[in-house]
């Protein structure tokens, strides 16, 4: 009974266990062991390291007990001769980090005017150009600061043709929820809202200006495509928040539906 009990233990020692695999978007492959699967990622580890998670939407494929693991592979780790294991390890543990924790993005486009006090418009069309640069402590919450600039030729009724600018920075709130190749964006920001007006004498090529400081908001959003796991370009709107006025009493509103088209970039 003895040597049977012996002959088993040695038989389930020599036992090869089956390795898991996931495949990600960007075609890495990791062969590891799943430990857990549900709607939003995948948990693993490889050989008996710590537990890491992957987002699904990083995730091309995966498949249980893709390969053995050879007999080689376990020899190593019995003998001790098999260093080289923990840095391949620490490498894999580095490509399938679970996010991209920073982001930066571009944008350009236009946006309704909104109104101010100083006459009646015969027309106006800002061009908005904006900068976003986030830090995400996880998958889908981070912070960040946002800067926009909105600029138009506003004509009117009795004054002729103003320069209007609208600008605004400050930190705020960052959200983005990702599904297959399409991500949800949000942002709301609050901070510094600058209004200049200058009036323009487009013959003699000078300019009279005033500029007023308020505090205001920003909102914001999209969707982006993923390009990559690193790059995105995607459809945003967005609209100012607040009211600016001068020391002579106009007053200010930019408030007024936006739409950019951006490129994002995470690392």
């Amino acid at each position: 009974m003895k040597q049977l009990f012996l002959l088993l233990l040695f038989f389930c020692s020599c036992f090869v266990y089956g390795q898991d695999l996931i495949v990600t978007v960007s075609g890495d492959s990791l062969k590891c062991k799943i430990t857990e699967v549900n709607s939003e990622e995948i948990q693993f580890r490889f050989g008996q390291g710590r537990v890491i998670s992957i987002n699904r939407s990083e995730v091309a494929s995966f498949q249980y007990n893709f390969e053995p693991v050879s007999g080689k592979e376990k020899g190593d780790k019995k003998s001790g001769t098999g260093k080289s294991k923990p840095s391949s390890v620490n490498n894999n543990q580095k490509q399938a980090r679970s996010y991209l924790p920073f982001s930066v993005g571009v944008s350009g486009g236009i946006r309704s005017f909104g109104s101010v006090s100083t006459g009646e418009m015969k027309s106006a069309v800002p061009i908005v150009f904006g900068l976003d640069a986030a830090g995400f402590f996880k998958q889908s919450i981070g912070a960040g600061i946002k800067l926009n600039i909105a600029n138009s030729i506003v004509d009117f009724e009795d004054t002729g043709s103003w320069y209007d600018q609208i600008l605004f920075v400050g930190p705020g709130l960052y959200g983005r929820w990702t599904k297959s190749k399409l991500e949800l964006t949000a942002s709301a920001s609050v901070g510094a809202l600058m209004w200049k007006m200058a009036d323009i004498n487009l013959e003699k090529v000078t300019e009279t200006s005033q500029s007023a400081t308020s505090f205001g908001g920003y909102l914001s959003t999209g969707v982006n495509y993923l390009l990559s796991n690193n790059i995105s370009i995607g459809l945003n709107f967005q609209t100012a928040v607040g009211k600016v006025k001068m020391e002579d009493s106009f007053e200010r509103n930019p408030a007024g539906a936006g739409v950019t088209i951006g490129v994002n970039i995470k690392f």
